[in-house]
């Protein structure tokens, strides 16, 4: 393994290391309160198009980080989607939300279009 690959290893699991605690957090305490729904909405969209580069590029570190990077963003922001109010101003948890989403079958909605809207915008 040469030293770029080896540096682009070890960037992707510091990534991943440091974005474990956040989901994991978020996931445990259902509130994701403190995220911008316009920050999640934007990093996704440059996610995507991000995409069209990293695919152009040979296989390597940089398809896995971003990989797991666009996936953290997409969760992150189903996870919004679903624990925040709608109306609200990016403030709340899953107490004040549920009222949209009251069932599994909306919270499945929600994780369909959000992936077709990814996989639409990656394979374009």
């Amino acid at each position: 393994m040469n030293a770029v690959t080896f540096a682009g290893v070890i960037s992707t699991l510091m990534f991943l290391g440091s974005n474990l605690p956040m989901v994991v957090q978020a996931v445990r305490t259902r509130d994701v309160s403190s995220y911008s729904r316009g920050y999640l909405v934007m990093t996704n969209i440059g996610n995507a198009v991000y995409t069209v580069y990293v695919l152009s590029l040979p296989a390597g570190p940089i398809w896995l980080l971003h990989l797991v990077y666009t996936t953290v963003s997409a969760f992150m922001l189903l996870l919004h989607v679903w624990w925040t109010p709608s109306g609200a101003s990016g403030r709340g948890g899953v107490d004040e939300g549920m009222d949209d989403f009251d069932d599994f079958e909306d919270f499945e909605d929600v994780v369909v279009a959000g992936f077709t809207v990814l996989s639409t915008a990656t394979c374009a």
